[in-house]
């Protein structure tokens, strides 16, 4: 359980899309026995772990942050960047 924990801690987003990071968390974090703590713990690491380090940087900041509005967050943020024009 300890390496597993350690595997889970380390994940972040790389260059893959929050779609695939998020799998990648749902996959682990039952492996980690965290019990109740596992929606707490699943959104923290998607905090952390987002390439957008300003987006990374508001959610810290919004203390009644959940699980579930941190993945529509790191969503929605990767949606509008994909369709914004170059310029």
């Amino acid at each position: 359980m300890i390496y597993e924990r350690a595997v889970f801690n380390r994940l972040n987003q790389n260059d893959s899309d929050s779609d695939d990071f998020i799998t990648r968390l749902y996959s682990h974090v039952d492996k980690c026995r965290y019990g109740n703590l596992r929606d707490e713990m699943m959104r923290d690491i998607i905090v952390v772990g987002i390439k957008d380090k300003s987006l990374s940087e508001k959610l810290q900041l919004d203390s009644e942050l959940t699980l579930e509005r941190a993945v529509t967050e790191v969503r929605n943020a990767e949606l509008v960047e994909t369709h914004q024009p170059n310029c």
